[in-house]
């Protein structure tokens, strides 16, 4: 498998550096879960597909174009399990209408009780996830291209972690406010030829080639495997590692997640050309941080959704952005117009 080597390194690094037996305990226990996590096969009918955990607060507008544009743009799309807030009722009654118009591809919503519920909630949800693969989106995501997603599940994440949101066309780090070289790239497969392979048709969408990299060589985005924002991940080990983290909120998780990026650095990172999907900052709902992000406050987006408009999300599809966050200046059109 490739993966004991590295687990060990990890293992034994934390013995030279946290003597303390607890911690020690604690560091073999989460090495311990994820090996036995990886090495235990998925037999069900779902085991060559994906599910997606979506967060969302105060968002549902929002949440209604990152649905809208998933919809639109991804072929074959995973069942969305939604984790979201509503801080007052008319949030709350606009989540609703949101719900209703994408039941068909949301299989479960789960309305997060309070901030203190959202480990246990999230872990609910996760347990009950049967499919082999994992991926994590937020509410101001967008899928600006198309994109086959039974193409992305067929990658081994034990080997790779494929990215949704990366891309050569990538050269700025939003949330540092620096440039963003590439990594160095490389081929290993036309993804045509995969295409080919597997008896589907090659369309234009799936005639670009799969980009693979170090995440070790990369900086920035391309140093950040952990993101909870388009990466897909194995659902048994994202799982385990989930249950052995402290986080209160999509953000602290990905944070605190860091703290095992040793068991995933030494894989390679995949994504197309042309990243599929970009986070629009347009405004902030959580107090964890001080990411940066635009002044379209969420009070603001939910009185244009009670006017009965949308984003118009299709105006952005092909949009050519330059990180995988951008604040991207929105259009609104009536919600009766279908995109």
């Amino acid at each position: 498998m490739g993966l004991a080597n590295p687990l060990l390194s990890f293992i034994n690094l934390k013995l030279m550096k946290l003597p303390e037996a607890d911690l020690l305990a604690q560091q073999a226990k989460v090495a311990e879960d994820v090996i036995r996590a990886l090495g235990t096969p998925v037999s069900n009918a779902q085991s060559s597909k994906a599910e997606c955990v979506m967060f969302s607060m105060d968002r549902a507008l929002q949440l209604d174009a990152a649905l809208g544009s998933y919809v639109k743009n991804v072929s074959n799309p995973a069942p969305v399990h939604l984790l979201y807030r509503a801080t007052t009722l008319p949030h709350r009654k606009a989540y609703d209408e949101v719900l209703e118009e994408y039941q068909f591809v949301i299989a479960n919503a789960v309305v997060q009780d309070k901030r203190e519920t959202f480990k246990a909630q999230l872990l609910g949800i996760m347990d009950g996830i049967k499919s082999e693969k994992l991926f994590f989106l937020v509410d101001d995501d967008l899928f600006v291209e198309r994109l086959d997603l039974d193409e992305f599940v067929q990658l081994d994440t034990r080997a790779v972690i494929p990215s949704f949101r990366m891309g050569a066309n990538l050269s700025e780090c939003y949330t540092q406010q620096q440039p963003q070289p590439c990594p160095d790239f490389f081929c290993l497969r036309n993804a045509a030829e995969l295409t080919a392979e597997r008896g589907l048709p090659i369309t234009e969408e799936n005639r670009d080639d799969l980009l693979y990299w170090d995440w070790r060589q990369g900086r920035y985005d391309w140093a950040y495997p952990l993101s909870v924002d388009g990466h897909l991940f194995s659902t048994a080990e994202i799982r385990a590692l989930a249950k052995h983290t402290e986080f209160h909120s999509p953000n602290t998780l990905e944070g605190n997640l860091q703290g095992y990026i040793s068991f995933f650095k030494h894989r390679k990172g995949v994504c197309y050309r042309k990243s599929r999907m970009v986070n629009i900052p347009c405004n902030k709902v959580q107090t964890d941080n001080s990411n940066l992000h635009g002044d379209l406050h969420q009070d603001v987006l939910l009185e244009k959704w009670q006017n009965g408009l949308r984003i118009d999300y299709g105006a952005l599809y092909g949009f050519d952005n330059n990180g995988a966050h951008q604040e991207i200046e929105l259009a609104f059109v009536e919600r009766s117009e279908r995109r």
